[in-house]
């Protein structure tokens, strides 16, 4: 929310910070994935699926270790990982954080309601998985700036939209099942008569999620 108030330092940190995120990336899908697949497993889905949707688990946590092994080889203990990390914060909080305004907070602000209402036009007008990433990301930042604010004890002013659990709910929810699909194709960690029915399980679910998603949204529209 700082704008361009923290100089140029911020865009050599940002560009750093991102660039550790990408190091970390094979590491870290393939925990989302377990992850995912955790929360997708529920005691009162029919039990064909629990028991698919439990292999499937047993699967990608056995990849996982793998990656992990390998990572550990390369970089004991993720050692200069950590450390880059250390640095990273460390950078972040010598930025000059005293220069940001409420101005600078606001226009962010609404500059966020307005990628949330453009991002959410493009995924209900769309069956594109990114599209409904990009959504589901959106409304998350303006989440991570209302928390900052209360923390900071700041009172924003500009009229926020109101927060709709529901949609941030299932549009988690539809995030998985996308991510669920994605390791469906190549290089997946499931045997092949498992990527086809885990396919057409998390297809048949994402549609449903994305069509009550549909109803709620419509009803919030006016508010944003």
């Amino acid at each position: 929310m700082g704008g361009t108030a923290f100089g140029p330092g911020a865009a050599l940190v940002d560009r750093e910070v991102r660039k550790a995120n990408r190091g970390l990336s094979t590491l870290r899908d393939v925990q989302a994935l377990v992850e995912t697949l955790d929360r997708l497993i529920a005691p009162q889905l029919p039990l064909d699926i629990l028991q698919l949707l439990r292999r499937a688990r047993r699967n990608a946590a056995a990849r996982r270790a793998i990656q992990a092994r390998a990572a550990l080889a390369d970089d004991p203990q993720l050692a200069s990982r950590r450390d880059l990390l250390v640095a990273l914060r460390g950078a972040m909080l010598a930025l000059p954080w005293q220069r940001v305004d409420l101005a600078q907070v606001q226009s962010a602000l609404e500059y966020s309601i307005g990628r949330i209402v453009r991002a959410q036009a493009r995924a209900q007008g769309s069956h594109d998985d990114e599209d409904w990433h990009c959504w589901r990301r959106r409304e998350r930042r303006l989440s991570q700036q209302r928390r900052a604010l209360k923390a900071g004890g700041i009172a924003p002013a500009v009229d926020l939209p109101k927060a709709d659990k529901r949609i941030a709910t299932r549009l988690g929810a539809a995030q998985d099942l996308g991510l669920l699909r994605e390791h469906c194709g190549r290089d997946s960690p499931f045997a092949k008569p498992d990527r086809v029915r885990l396919k057409r399980y998390a297809d048949s679910e994402l549609a449903r999620q994305r069509a009550a998603i549909a109803n709620l949204g419509a009803g919030r529209d006016g508010a944003l």
